[in-house]
């Protein structure tokens, strides 16, 4: 279960959906899929073909994504069947941060639970790390690096 407040939510590969404040969206896992990244779009405008931009996480300009997000944006990424059978999961920065996220699996064997970044953490980046103009109040990763002198 993805939970997200308002912002789409795509994944890859392929895969696109609206979601409102608190509203949840269940992924049904095709039988074969080894990886996947989930992450939040937010302030997103299509048109009836699916044609848009979002100011985070936008993806090739569609609802439905061809490729990965532009950073900034929070990721939730899962890895089936991997080493010994097991199946991993977790909520990654490594892009950057746009949205509080949740992800919950809801099937299979063992005791998994729900991984979450709740936190806005907007509020509480430097200045030097925050991205400019239209994505203000933003960590984006090519900032970081920048401020840090990396």
């Amino acid at each position: 279960m993805y939970r997200n407040p308002k912002a789409a939510a795509p994944s890859s590969p392929g895969g696109g959906r609206r979601l409102e404040r608190g509203q949840t969206w269940n992924l049904n896992v095709s039988a074969g899929t080894s990886m996947a990244r989930i992450w939040g779009r937010t302030n997103c405008n299509f048109d009836g073909s699916g044609e848009g931009r979002c100011q985070t996480g936008d993806c090739t300009g569609g609802l439905e994504c061809k490729g990965w997000g532009v950073p900034p944006n929070t990721l939730v990424e899962y890895a089936l069947n991997q080493f010994a059978n097991l199946d991993f999961y977790d909520i990654s920065l490594v892009d950057g941060f746009n949205i509080p996220i949740e992800f919950s699996p809801t099937s299979g064997r063992g005791n998994c639970q729900a991984v979450r970044c709740t936190a806005d953490i907007n509020g509480q980046c430097p200045n030097e790390l925050r991205a400019p103009a239209i994505h203000a109040g933003f960590l984006r990763q090519s900032y970081k690096a920048d401020a840090m002198n990396v």
